[in-house]
């Protein structure tokens, strides 16, 4: 994008960085504590019926393998150039 050199990128889109790190964040502590989906993941049981509303958050940052993570990591940064016409 542009004539910004690649390694410069990310102080360019800064919102667009900032959701990267805390996804990669998030997997970090759940791979380092061993947790699973049933810990941080959403469902209409849990959400509703239990009251953990907290869940309806972090299944949105929670990705539970690697490549999950990597591939969705990549689409957001494809995604990049919307946060420069915000």
């Amino acid at each position: 994008m542009g004539d910004v050199p690649e390694i410069l990128q990310p102080f360019q889109f800064p919102a667009t960085s900032a959701v990267i790190a805390v996804n990669c964040a998030v997997h970090y502590y759940i791979w380092r504590n061993g947790l699973g989906y049933g810990d941080v993941g959403s469902s209409h049981r849990m959400v509703w019926k239990e009251g953990q509303w907290w869940r309806a958050l972090t299944a949105s940052f929670s990705h539970i393998s690697l490549i999950h993570l990597g591939f969705n990591m990549y689409s957001t940064w494809t995604l990049r150039g919307a946060e420069s016409r915000l």
